[in-house]
């Protein structure tokens, strides 16, 4: 019986080790991930409360000390313990980091929705990105800075100055021809050309890369946008891990 009782604390406390172990990498995930989600916010995966948890494991070796018909459900709550601590912290890090994929429809608030025509201009910023080698926090980057810019609808007519294209670059300050800067492809690789000569720029928020390149009037515009590319960097990328994580 002792044997069986010792052998039961171990998987016990094991199991109470891997919670742990499972805390810390999710938070090391949200953290590299640039990502600190406020309470209640809809991307946050539910948290694990590690006091609880020690608390309960405690109470189910107490049991199993004094029956032997309880060894087996405190061997049952470690194993279960350990499972649903793992499959929350693995929810949790695939939210953060920008799993969830982004489609034609898919709403951008306001009552507006993703189009075929944005679809297809982040897809050419995406593939742009890849090209050249970029991490894709990189394309993240150049995505979110095309919505706030330009909706990623390719501006062919000047509203605001010269500024043309996806990016809204300006011919006057050097980002190239009218003709040049309407073409999505050329429009993206000049804006990664710039963005990474910005000195540790994939250590930045976001929205400081972006506004590091673009110098808009309004800096922090880019990061409502975050959200929606990160999803369509994940869905560009086949579902692997979001450009936030990087």
């Amino acid at each position: 019986m002792t044997l069986r009782l010792n052998y039961s604390i171990e998987l016990a406390l094991d199991s109470f080790a891997d919670i742990n172990q499972l805390y810390f990498i999710h938070a090391d995930n949200l953290l590299r991930c640039g990502r600190v989600l406020p309470t209640g916010d809809h991307h946050h995966a539910p948290s694990i409360d590690i006091a609880s948890a020690e608390r309960d494991v405690k109470k189910y070796i107490l049991v199993a000390s004094v029956s032997p018909l309880a060894l087996a459900a405190s061997v049952a709550f470690a194993a279960g313990a350990s499972a649903s601590a793992t499959s929350t912290a693995a929810a949790a890090v695939e939210v953060a980091c920008g799993q969830a994929a982004a489609t034609v429809g898919t709403s951008l608030g306001e009552g507006q929705s993703l189009s075929a025509e944005q679809l297809g201009n982040a897809k050419t910023i995406y593939d742009v990105g890849v090209k050249l080698g970029l991490p894709p926090f990189g394309e993240e980057i150049a995505i979110a800075t095309a919505m706030q810019e330009s909706g990623l609808i390719n501006l062919i007519t000047a509203t605001n100055y010269d500024s043309l294209g996806l990016f809204q670059q300006r011919p006057s300050q050097g980002w190239g021809t009218p003709a040049e800067l309407t073409d999505p492809t050329y429009a993206a690789k000049a804006f990664y050309n710039t963005l990474s000569e910005v000195s540790g720029w994939q250590q930045l928020p976001l929205t400081v890369a972006a506004q590091d390149v673009q110098h808009s009037a309004y800096p922090d515009a880019y990061a409502k946008w975050e959200s929606l590319a990160s999803s369509l960097v994940a869905s560009f990328g086949g579902g692997t891990v979001g450009s936030q994580c990087r």
